[in-house]
């Protein structure tokens, strides 16, 4: 097996481990929020009978973001490090448009390139979205690890219906950004639907960093009986993982 082979093989493992791991922390929560998480797409689908639990404050739960929002800029500062094909994209965006656009935003266990919170609209297919993510790709991303990674965010991204966009390195350089206006319908979010997508976003972070000890303490929910229902459930079910 070459070097080559024996990496895709570890990435292949590291990708399930993940995604079951996901698939059960995102369960527990669109069971704590079902309104909020109200889709049934392929990342924690499965309902979860929660006997007891409390909804933290908004305040509460921002906080907790904020501080693992920093712990995760510390621990990956490569990841959270604005390039400077991100800085000029930003720079482009601003000048033709006055939406906010916010650079390294973390979601979930994934470094967001670009966050545009107030925007949201409908793609070719009328699927609608709430916030757009925008990923700048150089070389290194169509390399065969890498691609897999960002197929991993973007499923995330996609239920939490965010809107994902990529743009190359080249594009940027060339001045190339009609993506913005051929491919999507976009339309200002209203404060109630800007105020939803950053609970999700702070409450998907949480749920895929913190400790089972903070998410028990946070949200009085004891995560390892529930593993066990999750487990039991999924066999039936056959989820998509």
């Amino acid at each position: 097996m070459s070097k080559m082979e024996r990496e895709i093989a570890k990435e292949l493992c590291r990708n399930r481990s993940a995604k079951k791991k996901d698939a059960f922390r995102l369960s527990v929560l669109r069971s704590l929020y079902p309104r909020l998480f109200n889709d049934s797409t392929t990342i924690g689908v499965l309902r979860i009978n929660l006997k007891s639990y409390v909804h933290p404050k908004h305040d509460e739960i921002c906080i907790k973001y904020e501080a693992l929002n920093a712990q995760l800029n510390e621990s990956f500062t490569e990841q959270s490090t604005p390039t400077s094909s991100e800085r000029i994209l930003r720079n482009k965006l601003h000048a033709v448009s006055k939406c906010e656009f916010l650079p390294s935003i973390w979601i979930g266990r994934k470094n967001v390139d670009l966050f545009a919170p107030t925007l949201s609209g409908f793609n070719r297919q009328l699927e609608s979205f709430c916030g757009v993510a925008i990923e700048v790709d150089g070389p290194i991303h169509d390399l065969w690890p890498k691609a897999l990674k960002d197929n991993h965010k973007e499923e995330l991204l996609h239920w939490m219906n965010i809107l994902t966009l990529r743009v190359k390195n080249a594009d940027i350089a060339a001045d190339r950004l009609k993506f913005l206006n051929t491919r999507y319908y976009f339309r200002p979010t209203d404060t109630r639907a800007k105020r939803r997508i950053w609970l999700k976003i702070y409450l998907v972070t949480i749920f895929l960093n913190a400790s089972d000890q903070d998410i028990e303490s946070l949200f009085q929910c004891n995560l390892s009986s529930l593993a066990k229902e999750f487990r039991h459930v999924s066999t039936e079910k056959k989820p998509c993982l």
